[in-house]
């Protein structure tokens, strides 16, 4: 479930503890920081190392539009990397982690029109 939390710029907050039942091998935490409704920043953790963790194929697909490219998600994935099969190309991000759904890349340069995308789930096959 998604919580929120504001705290005022230059201050700390100490939260109080939170009681969470969950299996550290199927959950992980993913954190966001959101200015003005748009993410400056993400990140996810494990609670285990990922060897242990149970990765669900999150069936990556990666599509063209324009200047950008879109990474599909079906579930969590992480260490997503893409690369051009037939030319370099230089991308706004090429390594990150993603939670289901949408993840859209400015191509910076590069002349690639076929690409590859991998994650974690491939290297533990």
């Amino acid at each position: 479930s998604e919580q929120q939390v504001k705290v005022p710029a230059l201050s700390a907050l100490w939260l109080e503890e939170q009681p969470f039942d969950f299996d550290p091998y199927t959950a992980h935490l993913h954190y966001a920081l959101v200015v003005n409704e748009k993410v400056i920043s993400e990140g996810c953790v494990l609670f285990v190392p990922p060897k242990h963790y149970a990765f669900v194929n999150p069936a990556l697909t990666v599509r063209r539009e324009g200047d950008e490219l879109i990474v599909t998600a079906s579930a969590f994935a992480k260490g997503v990397f893409i690369e051009g099969i037939d030319g370099d190309v230089i991308l706004s991000d090429n390594s990150f982690d993603m939670e289901r759904g949408e993840v859209r890349l400015q191509i910076l340069s590069g002349n690639a029109t076929e690409f590859a995308v991998t994650s974690v789930f491939d290297l533990m096959k």
